[in-house]
């Protein structure tokens, strides 16, 4: 639903940057012809340096709720209480540097019962002490930082062993029939109210602003799976130049087909060999494609003159049928959002209690699941490839686009222009031959007619004459 040409400037993380950071990078580096490999680099190195400065001043907050000199040193028991209480704040996503002592401890309280996988997060913490402090029995301020930074960066794949993993699993247990990557809203909701699903609250505003419901059948809201998974519901702020979210397997998807391609586009016979050939964890490899996605990609092929742009909004459309469960569905641009501001998140209810979302099951008819899309027949009006495809194009560099439409446009005139001149060449050739044979049979007439006179005058003595042959 955002944007897919971003405007904001150094490769879209201007907004995050200090202001003096971001002015010099759009100063020094920024243009239209894009950033050289030594200007990516510098930038990387600058937000790694902005990420390091935030835990130190988190760290230093941290320190000063628990009374602790950053000057001086801790045993393991208080470098421990320490580097908890630094971890329980960022899975909360809130800023310490924000908040009273009294309000971190409120927050943290029972935060084993609130975050369930709190025991193999604190699993890291040992981990990570031993590569960058083994042996220490005593921990500077640098210490405990180097700890929580290397935590930081391993704490992404634990969540996404744990948090992701079992939401995908819900999610696919849930799933109303035959891989549609949709679950009924009711379900979604039941997960959370038998206690199995902990983490589905999101309100029905919630999850349709930010572009996770599909509503084509208004009485049977259902959440799409993908788009649940990977548009960041459940991401978590670990930082704000990060977050922690699960890992998206259509990135992984596109990266093969990227590979396979090495071009910006494709036919879609191109296209439908590799997807066959590419297993995802919900599809087989060598499977086959239901006829009308065959011709949903073909219809996009049409519409840019025979070829499929890989970087657009059609073909990401055509990936989410083709992988329901890994790519999410691209919605119009403006017609869903990413995130939520503060002044929306005041107005904006985010989740449901218990009881409203037990309302909401309770209320809501419970259909059959072998009522519904038959996915050997995905024409029929019930099937979201039916009921959700839009037509309409967004890319997401629409002026390469035009450049590499005029290249091939260009690239086809010289084989114009020589197949004209072959053509040509060869119309004169059949004109010399035409005039050849004609000039023959004249000269062949009037050599007969010469022979004819000859032949009356006896005595004559006949000259040598040459014969001309055509």
């Amino acid at each position: 639903g955002g944007s897919w040409s971003p405007t904001s400037t150094v490769l879209g993380v201007g907004a995050y940057l200090p202001p003096r950071v971001r002015e010099v990078f759009e100063t020094h580096l920024d243009s239209d012809d894009g950033y050289t490999l030594e200007g990516v680099a510098l930038l990387a190195a600058a937000i790694e340096a902005l990420v390091h400065a935030e835990v130190f001043v988190r760290l230093n907050a941290t320190y000063a709720m628990l009374d602790k000199d950053v000057h001086g040193s801790l045993n393991q028991e208080d470098a421990s209480h320490v580097i908890d209480l630094y971890l329980q704040v960022v899975l909360l996503g809130l800023q310490v540097t924000k908040l009273s002592r009294e309000e971190v401890a409120e927050a943290t309280t029972d935060f084993a019962y609130m975050f369930p996988y709190w025991e193999e997060v604190q699993g890291l913490v040992p981990e990570a002490q031993l590569q960058v402090a083994e042996g220490l029995q005593s921990f500077s301020f640098m210490d405990v930082a180097r700890i929580l930074l290397r935590i930081s960066e391993r704490l992404g794949a634990r969540l996404e062993k744990t948090n992701c993993q079992e939401m995908r699993g819900h999610l696919l247990q849930a799933e109303e029939h035959n891989g549609t990557g949709r679950v009924r809203l009711r379900d979604f909701y039941a997960s959370a109210v038998d206690g199995s699903a902990w983490q589905f609250q999101e309100s029905i505003d919630y999850l349709r602003q930010m572009g996770m419901l599909d509503e084509s059948d208004a009485s049977q809201p259902r959440v799409i799976i993908a788009n649940y998974l990977y548009l960041h519901a459940d991401c978590i702020e670990g930082s704000h130049f990060y977050q922690y979210c699960c890992a998206n397997p259509c990135e992984d998807l596109m990266s093969k087909l990227e590979q396979g391609i090495q071009a910006p586009y494709a036919t879609p016979d191109e296209i439908i060999g590799l997807v066959l050939a590419t297993p995802a964890r919900s599809t087989p490899a060598n499977r086959s494609l239901a006829p009308a996605l065959v011709r949903k990609l073909e219809d996009v092929a049409d519409h840019h003159g025979g070829v499929v742009p890989l970087h657009g909004r059609l073909f990401a459309q055509w990936m989410h049928f083709a992988y329901p469960h890994e790519c999410p569905y691209p919605h119009l641009s403006g017609t869903t959002k990413l995130s939520v501001s503060l002044e929306e998140e005041a107005e904006l209810k985010l989740s449901w209690s218990e009881s409203e979302m037990r309302s909401y099951v309770e209320s809501s008819p419970d259909v059959p699941k072998a009522i519904g899309c038959d996915m050997q027949d995905p024409e029929q009006d019930s099937c979201p490839l039916t009921a959700m495809w839009v037509h309409e194009e967004e890319l997401v560099d629409a002026a390469g686009w035009s450049a590499t439409l005029a290249s091939r446009e260009l690239a086809s005139k010289p084989a114009s222009r020589h197949v004209s001149l072959g053509l040509r060449t060869c119309m004169l050739v059949a004109f010399f031959l035409s005039c050849a044979a004609s000039l023959r049979s004249l000269v062949q007439s009037g050599l007969s007619s010469l022979g004819s006179s000859n032949g009356d005058k006896v005595g004559k003595p006949q000259t040598k004459a040459g014969v001309i042959l055509v």
